[in-house]
């Protein structure tokens, strides 16, 4: 689920940064980090869906 009540899982306080891995788990091991990116690209993928540009 890429967008939580709190609003959007691993988006920044700048709009349209996203930010994941140690930055924001701290140190872990390679098998949470993988998750961590499967999880921020879906995140990534359905803020992009989101806010395209009305044609």
């Amino acid at each position: 689920m890429a967008r939580t009540k709190a609003g959007w899982v691993w988006l920044s306080s700048i709009v349209g940064v996203f930010a994941g891995g140690d930055i924001v788990r701290g140190a872990a091991t390679v098998i949470l980090a993988m998750g961590d990116g499967k999880t921020a690209a879906k995140a990534i993928d359905a803020w992009m869906t989101a806010n395209q540009p009305k044609a």
